[in-house]
């Protein structure tokens, strides 16, 4: 859930009139609402670091969540949660991972 939470875009289907169906993007934009939500989630990530069972999942996370990440939108969207990936990989023992 948390990978749909803090995904980049989202890519919903309906099934329409005629036996048609509407494929549509939605890329997502930064603003003081997304911020907000996204703090949580991310609070709720570090909550789930601290399981020892799930810091592999953890970690398998924050490797699709790096791979997804591409153009000059995604980048400023990411700006602004550096800390908590540095909290993630350090809570969960990761030096797999690394910023620069």
């Amino acid at each position: 859930m948390t990978s749909y939470s803090l995904g980049f875009n989202f890519q919903p289907i309906e099934m329409g009139r005629n036996n048609t169906i509407k494929f549509c993007n939605f890329n997502v934009t930064y603003s003081e609402g997304l911020k907000e939500y996204r703090s949580v989630c991310w609070d709720i990530m570090l909550i789930l670091a601290n399981n020892k069972f799930l810091k592999k999942r953890v970690m398998n996370f924050l490797y699709d969540y790096a791979n997804h990440l591409y153009g000059d939108v995604d980048i400023e969207l990411v700006k602004g949660y550096c800390e908590y990936v540095e909290k993630l990989l350090s809570e969960i023992c990761c030096d797999d991972i690394d910023f620069f």
